[in-house]
């Protein structure tokens, strides 16, 4: 994953903070890149001023954006290193926050959105999801917490090629930092009791068991070789393969990241179609909701 253009949503709260301290990391990783930071005005209708020939209403959006432009611009001195600051553009616009930001993250010339989300604020979540539904570009998602850079990047797999781009992602990201972070797969599994019984073994056997993760190391192996990125230094992943509900598989990814110290969290998403639209990523969705703490970056 190579960042040369990032679209960052600012909504004027405290969040923002987070958020600019986060682009200003990535910059220092990937200093050529440049900075959209959007801020989002509720809609105003500018066809009606403007047939109405309405000088008040057109005089104070003006000024209003502008103020606004000054607010943006005060944060960015404040959090973005000097040398990267004429990398940074302000935009204000006027209309649906939803639909403005679903545009950016729409784009194709964006390779990251940036978005803030509040701790016990529900909106956030609900943004963040339609924007991961909907959109095409990778998001990364600050949490309202002290930012520090990755030592451990912890990547949820599932074999699949949507967790095969999320594995290359963090590769890339991590062969970029300074100090190489170390990169920990975690697959979650349940122990499925038919199979068991298909494959000749009482259900929840020790014999079973053993065989589900002997099967569940031989394809971590596969994927490895299915993946084109490898970490400098001859440096290798960790693994960890853990037996999980599936209606916990979002907790045991929480519970992990805690147990194991990771601090940033690369999930893939699944593609674009309607249906896949309508079921995309139950873990992923739920990881929205419940995460509040970790840096969370949905590859698409």
């Amino acid at each position: 994953m190579i960042i040369q253009h990032i679209a960052c949503a600012l909504d004027l709260s405290t969040i923002d903070h987070a958020v600019l301290k986060y682009i200003n990391l990535l910059l220092s990783v990937y200093p050529k890149a440049k900075v959209d930071c959007t801020h989002v005005m509720p809609e105003f209708d500018l066809a009606t001023a403007l047939y109405q020939n309405d000088h008040a209403m057109l005089e104070a959006t003006a000024e209003q954006s502008a103020s606004i432009e000054a607010i943006i611009k005060e944060k960015v001195l404040t959090h973005i290193d000097r040398k990267f600051q004429e990398q940074v553009l302000i935009h204000v616009q006027d209309g649906s926050v939803l639909e403005k930001l679903i545009h950016f993250a729409g784009k194709t010339e964006y390779d990251l959105l940036v978005l803030g989300r509040e701790k016990n604020k529900a909106y956030y979540g609900r943004l963040a999801q339609e924007l991961i539904r909907r959109g095409s570009c990778n998001i990364l998602l600050v949490p309202d917490s002290p930012i520090k850079t990755p030592r451990k990047i912890l990547v949820p797999i599932d074999f699949s090629d949507n967790s095969l781009r999320a594995y290359e992602s963090a590769v890339h990201f991590a062969n970029a930092l300074p100090m190489l972070p170390e990169i920990h797969c975690l697959n979650l599994y349940e122990i499925p009791e038919i199979d068991a019984l298909y494959m000749g073994f009482p259900p929840r056997s020790e014999a079973f068991k053993t065989e589900v993760k002997k099967a569940t190391a031989e394809s971590y192996q596969t994927f490895l070789k299915k993946s084109k990125a490898t970490l400098r230094n001859g440096k290798s992943p960790t693994f960890t393969a853990l037996n999980v509900p599936q209606t916990r598989y979002a907790e045991g990814i929480l519970h992990h990241a805690d147990t194991s110290e990771s601090d940033f969290i690369i999930m893939g998403a699944k593609g674009h179609s309607s249906i896949e639209r309508f079921f995309l990523g139950s873990v992923v969705a739920k990881m929205n909701i419940i995460n509040e703490q970790y840096p969370l970056m949905v590859v698409k």
